[in-house]
């Protein structure tokens, strides 16, 4: 049985800062050559697989954006991704995260989770993020930033 741990912050006063000095939104065009080296990390050829959970390259296409991505950058590499999908007009989901093997336990998805947290927050919607019960370093890094346990399913 695959339980799934989902937790929240509504409440910007709640959000734990952390630097996010590296992190900013990523531009299919400008950064396709950094998206193809670190898909390349995770075995995939081709970055409009699903390995994402989503079409990385049609995310600022013309169809009604669902969801933004952005990513840690330090030297011209992409060390982690993830991204907030609009799920309602209240709610906006992190989702889709990753960090290079040798880049974990580093910070860095803390910063880019932040990063989106305060995005998700400035725009008056909750923050929430949906992670299998066994996967203790997303719940680790969304409780380093303020988010607290909603409930599982």
């Amino acid at each position: 049985m695959n339980e799934t741990y989902i937790c929240k912050i509504d409440d910007p006063a709640q959000l734990v800062p952390h630097s996010a000095d590296n992190v900013r939104w990523v531009d299919t065009v400008r950064d396709l050559e950094m998206l193809k080296a670190y898909c390349a990390w995770f075995d995939v050829g081709d970055i409009r697989e699903d390995y994402f959970g989503f079409d990385i390259t049609r995310q600022f296409g013309t169809e009604q954006r669902k969801w933004r991505v952005c990513s840690y950058i330090e030297n011209g590499e992409i060390l982690s991704l993830a991204r907030v999908k609009f799920v309602s007009e209240t709610e906006w989901e992190i989702s889709a995260g990753s960090t290079r093997p040798h880049y974990r336990n580093k910070g860095y998805m803390t910063a880019v989770a932040y990063f989106l947290a305060e995005y998700t927050l400035r725009n008056h919607k909750r923050a929430t993020c949906c992670t299998n019960i066994s996967n203790l370093a997303a719940q680790r890094v969304m409780h380093q930033i303020g988010m607290v346990l909603d409930h599982i399913e």
